[in-house]
């Protein structure tokens, strides 16, 4: 496998990541199986912010030090589940059969850990290098939207919360993984 470094020197990011989520235990660490994934999301944006502490001072109250960042994670999906609603939105599920209801609660859901994959293009040679991202925590907002019209695209739904980040700091990595929907090829030689 190629270097990091080397990869990362001249790269862009072309599509959505395929994000696994999994529970966080008491010590924050993510359990070893995934709760749910998700296949369908159009879009998956990482931003962050700062600082959110700063300190002027100086002849021309000039920023002298610094503290403190931020860090998002919206998504949109363009399929519903009910593993979405329940562990992201704090919605539940009362009642069986046909009598079941999903009830859209006052609920906030807690923080699960996250790894995706997801592909990114080197600018010299156009290649694909697989990655994956790991999220230490993600908070989701809990905060449910239901977008419904009689035209245009499908509605979707907005997935959004906080990463936050690990006890050394990290918000998340990314790390170089092989394509194990399409495993490469042997060589042949002859």
């Amino acid at each position: 496998m190629a270097d990091l470094r080397d990869i990362l020197a001249k790269f862009g990011w072309v599509t959505v990541f395929e994000p696994e989520f999994y529970v966080l235990d008491e010590e924050g660490e993510m359990a070893a199986e995934k709760s749910f994934s998700i296949d369908s999301l159009r879009i998956s944006n990482i931003t962050q912010e700062g600082p959110t502490k700063t300190a002027k001072g100086g002849l021309y109250a000039t920023t002298q030090l610094r503290y403190g960042k931020t860090m998002r994670l919206e998504m949109e999906d363009v399929v519903g589940r009910i593993d979405v609603l329940e562990n992201l939105m704090g919605a539940k599920v009362s009642g069986t059969g046909e009598t079941a209801k999903l009830q859209i609660t006052d609920k906030f859901s807690p923080a699960m850990g996250i790894k995706g994959k997801t592909f990114i293009i080197d600018q010299k040679t156009g290649e694909k290098s697989w990655v994956q991202i790991t999220i230490f925590s993600f908070l989701p907002d809990s905060v449910f939207e239901q977008n419904m019209e009689a035209e245009g695209d499908f509605g979707a739904i907005n997935i959004a919360g906080e990463i936050q980040p690990n006890k050394c700091g990290v918000f998340y990595e990314i790390e170089l993984t092989e394509n194990t929907d399409c495993p490469s090829e042997p060589e042949i030689t002859p």
